[in-house]
């Protein structure tokens, strides 16, 4: 009996199995053909305001569909050359619809098109529009005031079958799924996303999401998504992947990239504009992708951290304070951004880990300047972390280790720029020289009587009758008699030592008198009172005095500019060499002066390291 019923049952999973089977291939013998021209007259007679078609093939009739034709030059234009500006709505549908397993005629794909191709072009849809496992259709400058969505799960077309949405305006949402796995993807199979506007919504989500095993070819490129709600694009398994030139304004952004061991053929994330923070996951990031880090500008975030805080914020929430947390996308980024992925373990992580796949990624492809941003962002995450840890439990390690990562982004930027650090020991260098300026030193003969001396020797010109050279011999009295005294020697040892000694003695006295001699002929030159100052008519006391004036401002000009540069190298010797050794100033500044030798030592060996790597490097 038990043998009979187990025969009967298995004929009749025959029979179930052999009905399903003719009844699918009536379906597929069922498939009805309509032209272009066709369809858009069958929506517009449809009396109620949905419109369903499923199992059909849209032709391309050159006769029928010539009003909706457009020909292979502008196509490639709008969508490749971004050219052609189509402008003006020219038709309204004012039905929903619903397409399903409907394929329209396809066979080269947009780029290989040798003939003219219809295609919803300006065209207005005030309603809803539903498509699923629809293949080649194409939407150029249309406006949807409604939901979007597409979705494919099944095969996409052993045939060439391209899906384009280009310059469209999407009021609502919009939302793209495929994620059907197939073995047969035909390289020239292609879905292209480009110049589209997204208006994202409250409460609705724009969504790119596809498993790219069901389609070969994706370019997502020149749309703006912007509004008060979340946009995303979710990618498994890429084949040829381009993102690139889009705008995410949206007030929360997520783009989530999984890559398997294989690598793609072709991936590229780049020129893309990020308004606010972007929630990022990539893995297995290969040398021969091209991503740029400067479009992120420090607005990453990582995808598993933000997900595992709202996660957490769900657990202690009723479902009337999930929804308002819902909504406030940007209050939860903020918070996210300030306190979350620093105090938690795993967010932290995450953060740490999404951007070492791109420190390794630029260093593997020798793009240096950005795998030093990478890092910085890396160590400013760092930093936050220790100043957390070091609140939660106090210690002089923790301090130090905060501290230490603070002052070296400032001098710096942690090791990555030797540039930075050589303008802040220039900074430190000049300080310190200004302070040792208003102070003595053995550097600075004169010092401070420099200035006085130099009113002295004015007021003597002006006060005797003599030239201004005559008064410059005069204070050189004391120089010129021991060149005196030493050219007397020199005659009376004539004859009496070897040449020698007399003829090079002559030679270094007179390089030694020549220095104020050349000083006294030039102050010669440029004497413009030849008496006393007080014996001038009045008229010529005017002009004299301007003169004088003018002389005397540049002669302390000079001296201040001597002074100070006294003063510089002083600075300059005690922070590379703390004075060889002795520090020659006294009171106070010399107790500066050994602080200034300790932080020289300090700064330079850190540049010294940060100069090593980089080089290394």
């Amino acid at each position: 009996m038990l043998k009979t019923n187990y025969s009967l049952t298995k004929l009749l999973s025959f029979l179930l199995l052999f009905v399903c089977s003719l009844s699918f291939a009536q379906e597929n013998e069922e498939m009805k053909t309509y032209s272009f021209s066709e369809l858009i007259q069958m929506i517009e007679n449809e009396p109620d305001t949905l419109f369903q078609l499923k199992n059909a093939i849209i032709l391309n009739d050159p006769i029928k569909d010539k009003e909706y034709f457009i020909d292979p030059q502008r196509m490639y234009d709008a969508v490749v050359s971004r050219k052609t500006d189509y402008s003006g709505i020219k038709k309204a549908i004012n039905k929903h619809l619903i397409l399903e397993n409907v394929n329209f005629e396809d066979r080269e794909g947009f780029l290989f098109f040798k003939e003219p191709t219809p295609m919803f072009a300006n065209i207005l849809f005030n309603k809803s529009v539903q498509l699923k496992n629809v293949y080649g259709i194409k939407f150029i400058n249309c406006q949807f005031d409604e939901k979007v969505s597409y979705r494919i799960d099944t095969n996409f077309s052993k045939t060439t079958k391209s899906l384009i949405f280009a310059d469209n305006a999407f009021r609502k949402s919009f939302r793209f799924f495929s994620w059907q796995e197939i073995d047969d993807v035909h390289e020239e199979q292609q879905v292209v996303i480009i110049g589209n506007k997204f208006v994202v919504s409250k409460e609705l989500t724009t969504l790119i999401s596809f498993n790219q095993n069901i389609v070969y070819n994706v370019t997502i490129s020149e749309n703006k998504f912007y509004g008060s709600g979340e946009s995303g694009i979710i990618v498994s398994e890429p084949k040829n992947l381009e993102i690139h030139k889009n705008v995410f304004a949206a007030t929360s952004t997520y783009i989530s990239i999984s890559i398997t061991d294989d690598t793609p053929k072709q991936f590229m994330f780049s020129e893309n504009s990020f308004r606010t923070s972007v929630d990022f996951y990539i893995n297995n990031l290969s040398p021969s992708f091209q991503i740029d880090w400067d479009q992120f500008s420090g607005k990453i975030n990582a995808f598993d951290g933000v997900h595992l805080q709202r996660n957490e914020h769900l657990k202690e929430m009723t479902l009337e304070e999930a929804l308002e947390l819902k909504g406030n996308n940007q209050g939860l980024n903020d918070l996210y951004r300030s306190n979350f992925r620093v105090e938690n373990d795993i967010a932290y992580k995450a953060e740490m880990a999404i951007r070492g796949e791109f420190f390794r990624f630029f260093k593997d492809n020798f793009d240096k300047e950005s795998a030093n941003a990478v890092y910085i962002e890396l160590k400013d995450l760092e930093t936050q972390r220790l100043k957390y840890k070091h609140n939660e439990s106090p210690s002089f390690d923790g301090y130090f280790k905060w501290k230490i990562n603070q002052f070296l982004k400032v001098f710096s930027d942690y090791g990555t720029n030797p540039a930075k650090s050589i303008m802040f020991s220039i900074y430190v260098i000049f300080i310190f020289g200004a302070f040792y300026l208003f102070f003595p030193n053995s550097w600075d003969s004169h010092g401070k009587n420099r200035i006085m001396h130099r009113y002295s020797f004015f007021m003597k010109y002006m006060v005797k009758d003599a030239g201004i050279h005559e008064v410059y011999l005069e204070e050189k009295q004391q120089e010129f008699d021991e060149y005196r005294e030493f050219g007397r020697v020199i005659d009376e040892s004539k004859n009496k030592v070897p040449r020698f000694f007399t003829s090079t003695s002559l030679l270094l006295l007179r390089w030694a008198k020549s220095g104020s001699v050349v000083s006294a002929f030039l102050l010669k030159r440029i004497d413009v009172m030849k008496g006393k100052w007080a014996e001038l008519t009045k008229g010529r006391r005017i002009w004299k005095s301007i003169l004088l004036i003018v002389i005397f401002t540049i002669a302390v000009i000079y001296d201040i500019f001597i002074k100070m540069l006294n003063a510089l190298m002083l600075s300059i010797n005690t922070f590379t060499t703390l004075g060889f050794g002795e520090i020659p100033i006294r009171g106070l500044p010399r107790y500066l002066a050994i602080m200034q030798g300790f932080i020289g030592w300090f700064l330079l060996t850190i540049f010294s390291v940060s100069l090593i790597s980089q080089l290394m490097e």
